[in-house]
């Protein structure tokens, strides 16, 4: 499923979520000691464009620090332009690529 527009979005501005009714906290449970942020739609509508043309990917090997598997991929890789790279959990990763050339030779090439 694509959300919002396939132009690129510009990075947000740091601010107050709940200022802005971007968010709300409410209790869980009635207890107040347990807050839940909530986000409103249209927020997180904002945060999914970013990623909306991102590839999942699935290392097969050994698990390494983050850093250095983004510098050895960029370094394997060779891309036109710089990309961007997510830890999403258990060995898979989000990388945004902003050049369809790029997007393709990854997927054709692989590592």
């Amino acid at each position: 499923m694509v959300i919002g527009p396939k132009e690129p979005v510009a990075a947000r501005q740091r601010g107050d979520l709940i200022k802005e009714k971007l968010a709300k906290l409410e209790l869980v449970d009635k207890n107040h000691l347990k807050l839940m942020l909530c986000e409103v739609d249209s927020f997180v509508i904002e945060l999914c464009c970013r990623w909306q043309e991102a590839s999942m990917i699935k290392l097969l090997s050994k698990t390494s620090e983050f850093s250095l598997i983004n510098e050895k991929l960029s370094g394997m890789w060779k891309l036109n332009i710089r990309f961007e790279f997510m830890d999403v959990l258990n060995d898979f990763f989000l990388s945004k690529f902003y050049q369809d050339d790029d997007r393709a030779k990854v997927i054709e090439e692989g590592l």
